[in-house]
């Protein structure tokens, strides 16, 4: 395949080999994950079962050691209910001691066959002791049955307390248990048969070690003729409150190990435990003859292994207990056997993943020859015919031919029709470059008559301001003079009383005399004082106002004290037209703004209140109150001026179109240089209107 040519189509087929290894590695992803979630489905379903037919195992141990408790049980109270009778013996015994030590092997009870052995020192022809040997004698026929009908009880047997004797079934003679326990004489085999091992069984269920009278498993140990490791069923027996031995029965680990194997769940080693982790049974194939080998601790077979991590069900083990036992039931997941089955039971549906993956890469290789290949090949020759039009078409594919044909000639077409456009380009150049200058004188011109307009604006507001500004000074005038001239005839009238004291003084001063002009020099200095005071009001009022609106940067002020000097300024007009005015702003409520600007806009809206009170010729109340813009926070503010002059009917206040109206000066100045907005709500108890104004000007 020719090379492409050209840093794009470079970049293409970087871009389509690294697109069909990112699918590919992403298939195989896809098809490793899919066999990941094949196998961990199949091994919890595995293990899911393993742990099923454990406890179904757990089951049939419990029902065999109920089996063998019953068993015991039947024993032990065959022999404490016989133990309170006096019935006549079934076998009678020469009396004395047996120094040959007593051995029957052919006792007979109820027709059932046992053997009873004893000490040599056991005077055998005492009423006591046949008495306590009938007695024992009764859980022959129910041992007899119980070993007929079930094979895994291997002996059965009655321990005397004072260990000097035993009775066992089924029939073991002297010569038997003196090879079996391996001694001479009976006397060593009888401390051998109740030495059991070490495990002492009398002594383990006497009232010391037992006073619960519980039945006790013992641990493994070696049969004292000859059978081999067994574990044994103990259970006391009491005559009234004392202790007259003990009657059990043995079950040989082999017997335990036929039960597992029998019910063993597939794919795994079962195992019987003790309470010490002494194993008394298990599945290993191993363990096979082990009827005269010793026991042996799990971790011997697993080294390594922990206890703890079986008994939490870790590293895939289980551990289930047996019932009315010490011992635990527990089951190891065999790895290889659980690889072996899920790979023999997953292997079809792995192999058609394979063969599916196989034909999808089959598909991509046929679509890379036969369409991707061609398309890339084409998409370099249209890279070269944009330099080349007459470069003749590379060797395709027979349907991919017509192709590179029509690529071709459209090339050829769209470089004639190029150099078109670029003639008509170069004509449009000329006519853009005659229209721009244009435009640029056209441009200027409006500027300066932009210019122009602004400054007719800015003339405009300062006569506005001035003009109100004059109105302010002829109000504020004549307002000033009237205080001044009640001043003025105050002064003079206290003057005359002055030259009358004078006279007084010189004809002669009386007490009255000078008690009338006191009080009268206090009254006029009162007078003169408060109209001063008002006159100076208006004159710092004014003052304020005046410098307010010849500012023309923004300034911080408090908004109740701009209130107070408008209201200074207005106070002779509102006061004329008895009209009562309360200033409620918020005394913390300060701004950044233009206090002439705003003065002068609230100027506007009382003059507006006026003219409607002149209007309705009567008097009214104006309440000024100011609050925080909703949802601007503490960045816009509202200014609220509400009367009470009664609205006339179908005559709702509204904001005047006539610019010469206040409220509609007061509209304008407001938008125009604080940024804000006038509102007006006519109501039944008044008009009330509201400012909406930034606290910070622009």
């Amino acid at each position: 395949m020719p090379s492409p040519t050209g840093t794009l189509i470079s970049a293409l087929q970087r871009h389509h080999r690294d697109t069909m290894l990112l699918r590919g590695g992403l298939l195989l992803l896809a098809l490793l994950a899919f066999a990941w979630v094949a196998i961990k489905g199949e091994e919890a379903a595995l293990v899911a079962r393993v742990k099923g037919e454990s406890k179904q195992l757990q089951l049939t141990l419990n029902d065999q050691i109920d089996v063998v408790r019953a068993h015991v049980f039947a024993m032990q109270r065959a022999v404490q209910h016989n133990l309170v009778r006096s019935d006549d013996l079934a076998v009678t015994l020469s009396p004395g001691p047996n120094k040959a030590g007593l051995s029957q092997d052919a006792l007979i009870a109820r027709g059932d066959k046992g053997s009873v052995h004893a000490h040599p020192s056991v005077q055998t022809g005492q009423r006591q002791f046949q008495e306590d040997l009938q007695a024992a004698a009764n859980f022959i026929p129910i041992a007899a049955a119980n070993h007929q009908w079930r094979n895994m009880y291997q002996w059965s047997y009655f321990y005397d307390a004072a260990e000097s004797w035993f009775l066992i079934y089924p029939t073991l003679g002297r010569a038997e248990l003196l090879k079996a326990t391996g001694q001479s004489d009976m006397a060593a085999a009888m401390r051998t048969v109740f030495e059991a091992d070490g495990t002492k069984p009398v002594a383990l269920l006497g009232p010391r070690q037992n006073p619960q009278r519980e039945m006790v498993w013992t641990r493994a140990y070696q049969d004292a003729s000859g059978k081999g490791l067994m574990a044994s069923l103990l259970a006391p027996v009491y005559k009234t409150d004392t202790y007259v031995g003990a009657v059990g029965t043995d079950l040989t680990l082999n017997t335990l190990r036929s039960a597992l194997i029998a019910h063993a769940p597939p794919m795994s080693e079962a195992m019987l435990l003790d309470r010490d982790g002494t194993v008394l049974a298990n599945t290993l194939a191993q363990s096979e003859n082990r009827g005269t080998a010793k026991v042996q601790r799990l971790v011997d077979l697993y080294p390594g292994l922990e206890l703890r991590d079986v008994a939490q069900g870790r590293s895939g083990w289980l551990r289930l207990d047996v019932a009315h036992t010490p011992w635990s039931l527990v089951v190891h997941v065999n790895d290889h056997a659980l690889r072996t089955h899920m790979l023999h039971t997953l292997w079809p549906y792995v192999g058609m993943a394979v063969l599916l993956v196989l034909a999808l890469f089959g598909l991509a290789y046929m679509q890379h020859r036969r369409y991707i290949d061609p398309a890339l090949r084409l998409a370099a020759y249209l890279q070269e015919l944009e330099h080349t039009p007459d470069q003749p078409a590379p060797t395709a594919p027979r349907t991919w031919q017509p192709l590179y044909a029509q690529v071709q000639s459209a090339a050829q077409e769209r470089q004639r029709l190029l150099q078109q456009a670029q003639q008509q380009a170069d004509a449009l150049e000329v006519r853009v470059k005659a229209r721009t200058s244009e435009l640029s004188t056209a441009n200027q011109e409006l500027t300066q008559t932009l210019a122009s307009l602004q400054r007719a604006q800015r003339h405009l507001l300062a006569s506005d301001r001035m003009g109100s500004l004059g109105a302010r000074v002829v109000g504020v005038t004549n307002d000033v003079s009237l205080p001044l001239g009640h001043a003025q005839a105050t002064m003079a009238a206290l003057l005359a009383r002055l030259q009358q004291f004078e006279q007084f003084v010189h004809k002669g001063l009386r007490r009255s005399d000078l008690d009338a002009f006191v009080q009268a020099a206090r009254q006029g200095c009162v007078s003169v004082d408060e109209n001063l005071h008002n006159a100076a009001t208006l004159v710092k009022g004014f003052k304020q106002l005046a410098l307010d609106r010849e500012q023309e940067v923004p300034s911080r002020f408090m908004l109740k004290e701009l209130v107070a000097n408008t209201l200074a300024v207005m106070s002779p007009q509102l006061t004329r037209r008895a009209c009562t005015v309360s200033n409620d702003m918020q005394t913390d409520m300060d701004m950044q703004s233009y206090p002439g600007v705003l003065g002068q806009v609230l100027g506007y809206v009382l003059e507006a209140v006026l003219q409607r009170m002149d209007a309705v010729a009567g008097t009214c109340s104006i309440r000024l109150s100011s609050d925080w813009g909703a949802g601007g926070g503490a960045e816009r503010v509202v200014i609220s001026i509400h009367d009470d002059i009664p609205v006339s009917e179908g005559g709702a206040v509204s904001v005047a179109q006539d610019s010469d109206q206040p409220l509609a000066k007061a509209r304008d100045l407001l938008a125009e240089r604080l940024g804000g907005t006038l509102s007006v709500y006519p109501g039944a108890t008044g008009t009330r209107v509201q400012l909406h104004v930034r606290r910070h000007a622009t």
